[in-house]
């Protein structure tokens, strides 16, 4: 891990690890694909058919937009910093700018830094909005079993 004990501020370099990083998302899909493909109206469960279509056509694909744009946020924006202003990165661990006065100073750097953190929130509040759905739908899919 970077570690540096004359850092003025020694969490900003943890900090910014954690906002310079995306996660990749990869939805299992086959089997709601194959559903879809022999039609939904297998399903006689009308909510059960509507929670199916609100958590793979709706919730998976919205994750998935999310995760793309912190992911191109990362190639566009922060590797170019990282080349430029850092003076170490070890991913998910520590990003230490070359000199951390210049680096918060840098307009561009809070823009971006704002933007970070409304796009992670957001993925974030999604992804708890998409596993409120997913528990829902296992209630469904147990109960219709259980009929």
């Amino acid at each position: 891990m970077i570690n540096d004990p004359n850092a003025q501020n020694d969490n900003l370099q943890y900090w910014l690890a954690d906002v310079i990083q995306f996660d990749r998302y990869h939805s299992i899909t086959n089997a709601y694909d194959v559903l879809k493909s022999r039609g939904l109206d297998i399903v006689r469960n009308d909510q059960l058919r509507l929670a199916l279509g609100i958590y793979y056509d709706g919730w998976t694909k919205e994750i998935r937009e999310h995760n793309n744009d912190l992911e191109r946020s990362f190639f566009d924006v922060w590797v170019p910093m990282l080349h430029s202003d850092f003076d170490a990165f070890e991913w998910q661990e520590a990003a230490k700018p070359l000199d951390q006065s210049t680096f918060l100073g840098n307009r561009l750097v809070l823009n971006v830094l704002r933007l970070e953190r409304d796009n992670h929130q957001g993925a974030a509040e999604n992804i708890e909005r998409m596993m409120a759905v997913n528990v829902r739908l296992q209630e469904l899919i147990d109960n219709e079993i259980s009929n």
